[in-house]
């Protein structure tokens, strides 16, 4: 999620590892059936209208001790759900971006109010009455979100293919092999722009048009009519504002709905909603404290933009609070973002040791079950520049009615050339190393957070010769995989699932040699039937940015439209301003002020606009972020954004 977060897909990149990541064991998620089993995977076909779960509630116990029977959507579910994050990602910040486009609609009903004023009193004196001006700019309004809606359904088409190419590398690569395309627009389509578009439209410029309606007919005529300027200060905002942002920290001390932070979006939102309220607040306290200072750096032109803000504070108010919502977002994303991003290359800088990284020779994705053939493993080993080799297996097993990944690795090679970094404890790898050969795992965080363990307690896992409990010895971070992960010493592993062909190898070559050489040596002594993938380090890090920074990518894009429609709403409410003030305008020329001078006053207020809107969006930005990082990032993936210790 933001917050996700959000706030929240770029925790997946590690699954782009190839299933190779050596000491760190950053394992693909595949099912397998033990090799001392006779019997292969198999699929059972039911009558229509069966009952699926009392089915499996009638074949389970009749299974030998290490099978089970699941249903074949057990991993379709997992990938629905990594997908309903896309979704809430990108349709959270679609609607943020919609949101905002109330506000320049607002404006533009605004400035055509402004502009028409002595229009609006003319028909008034012949006769119109307020409920028909009302009507009048309700149409205007709904005219232009008929516009909007045409012109959005065609860049919509545009918009869903750009979308759509920036996503799907990451979703087949992250989630499940599939070629992604939009969907072909329908009349539903257009009937859903029109509910959305028109009725939020119409909520925009109610204000407007009721502002309108009530127009002075005979002062319009004579050009003595202005628009209310209501100049107290009202204590209603801010109190709501405070109301609000106690909400959201209250909200962000609950614990989630189903493993979905519910509450933390709800935080998420009351922040905003507070930080929109807190607008009026920051710019009456900004004006009470600033004129001195602006009469003193800028002069007259200073003091005259100072006092054009003050009063049109109300209206002002709106027009800041959109720009702030938006530059909030971005703010929040950005620090989410670079914070996750700088931890991932901490991460995988301390943990990915190896040199060489050795896969199958298909390129792996989300249910990918290509082994490393013993050949191939044999061609490395003989290497003359390779020291040593850390074979890796992973499998699926049901923990809790959970799926999570079962992996095994040499804890010796890890301890001796790798690196891995535990949350604990805090001599997690003298624990580590006396947990070879015995029944012992280590849990990565995710594992730890989602079903409540640490170092020392045990799990119990289902294996071939029936359920055994394994004691924690320690506890990594990890950042690959939010079902969690059990990794045991390969022994260990071989004693209850017997000797299973590796996932993956990693590779530690002799200090001096040179990685590049050594892969296009190794790949060379591979003949057609042996193939296989070997990255570099150096090679690997950058595919796991790669996958990181295009994860992300369309959430950058709707950041920067939501801000962009937030400018224009700006420009538009110093539009208004403008049309407004044009006889005092002209009576400032007339008393000596020149066009520079009166340029220099609205360049003034739109940087004080700009400097309350930044100001406000960094604050609730910075409020966001920690949020997303520690409450809807940590309840929806286990894990924690932040630099961990060895």
């Amino acid at each position: 999620p933001l917050g996700t977060t959000a706030t929240t897909m770029g925790p997946y990149v590690g699954n782009s590892l190839l299933g190779v990541l050596g000491g760190c064991w950053r394992l693909l998620g595949t099912t397998a059936v033990p090799a001392q089993s006779p019997l292969e995977p198999a699929t059972m076909l039911l009558p229509n209208g069966a009952d699926i779960h009392a089915t499996l509630d009638a074949i389970s116990p009749r299974l030998p001790q290490g099978l089970s029977a699941q249903r074949p959507g057990r991993r379709s579910e997992q990938v629905e759900t990594m997908l309903a994050a896309f979704h809430a990602n990108l349709t959270a910040l679609s609607w943020i971006a919609l949101i905002v486009g109330l506000f320049l609609v607002y404006n533009t009903v605004t400035i055509s109010v402004v502009a028409r004023r002595q229009e609006i009193g003319t028909l008034r004196a012949l006769g119109l009455s307020r409920n028909k001006v009302l009507l009048l700019f309700f149409g205007e309004a709904a005219s232009l979100a008929t516009a909007g809606v045409v012109l959005g359904l065609g860049l919509a088409r545009l918009l869903a293919d750009g979308a759509v190419t920036m996503t799907s590398r990451t979703v087949s690569t992250l989630y499940i092999a599939a070629v992604a395309a939009p969907p072909q627009m329908t009349i539903e389509h257009v009937w859903i722009a029109i509910a959305i578009g028109l009725p939020l439209s119409l909520i925009a410029a109610a204000v407007p048009a009721i502002e309108a309606s009530r127009v002075p007919p005979t002062a319009a005529m004579r050009g003595h009519d202005t628009l209310d300027m209501r100049v107290r200060f009202k204590m209603l905002p801010l109190v709501l504002a405070l109301v609000f942002l106690a909400a959201a920290y209250a909200f962000a001390q609950l614990p989630p709905v189903g493993r979905r932070p519910v509450f933390g979006y709800i935080s998420s939102f009351a922040i905003v909603i507070g930080g929109a309220f807190l607008v009026p607040a920051i710019m009456w306290g900004l004006a009470r404290a600033g004129r001195a200072f602006l009469r003193r750096q800028l002069g007259v032109e200073g003091l005259l933009a100072h006092a054009n803000l003050t009063s049109a504070i109300p209206r002002l108010s709106i027009s800041v609070a959109a720009l702030a919502v938006s530059l909030s977002m971005m703010v929040a994303i950005a620090v989410m973002i670079g914070s996750f991003r700088d931890t991932v290359v901490y991460w995988i800088g301390q943990t990915l040791q190896a040199d060489l990284f050795i896969g199958p020779g298909i390129r792996p994705s989300v249910g990918s079950e290509q082994t490393v053939s013993a050949d191939v493993i044999a061609a490395i080993s003989k290497h003359p520049d390779v020291t040593s080799i850390d074979r890796f297996r992973n499998v699926d097993f049901v923990y809790q009615g959970n799926l999570a990944v079962l992996g095994a690795g040499s804890f010796d090679v890890v301890l001796d050339h790798g690196s891995l970094l535990f949350k604990s404890p805090a001599n997690a790898r003298d624990a580590v190393r006396a947990a070879m050969n015995q029944d012992a795992v280590v849990i990565s965080e995710p594992f730890a957070t989602r079903y409540h363990k640490k170092d020392g307690d045990t799990i119990e896992i289902d294996t071939p010769q029936g359920p055994r409990p394994f004691r924690v010895a320690a506890v990594y971070y990890d950042y690959s995989s939010d079902r969690g992960m059990a990794v045991m010493h390969r022994t260990t592993f071989q004693k209850y699932f017997g000797d299973l062909a590796p996932t993956g190898v990693a590779a530690y070559l002799k200090d001096g040699a040179d990685p590049e050489r050594v892969r296009t040596e190794m790949l060379a002594s591979l003949d057609e039937g042996h193939r296989a993938f070997i990255f570099s380090n150096r090679a690997l890090r950058n595919e796991v940015l790669q996958v990181f920074d295009s994860t992300f990518a369309i959430t950058y894009a709707l950041e920067v439209i939501a801000v962009v429609v937030a400018m224009l709403g700006v420009a538009g409410t110093l539009l208004a301003l403008v049309l407004e003030r044009r006889k005092e305008l002209s009576l400032l020329r007339l008393t000596g002020a020149d066009r520079r001078q009166v340029r220099r006053m609205v360049i003034i207020e739109a940087a004080m606009i700009g400097a309350v809107s930044q100001g406000t969006g960094l604050a609730v930005g910075l409020a966001l972020s920690l949020v997303l990082i520690y409450v809807i990032n940590v309840q929806s993936f286990g894990w924690k954004i932040g630099r961990a210790h060895v």
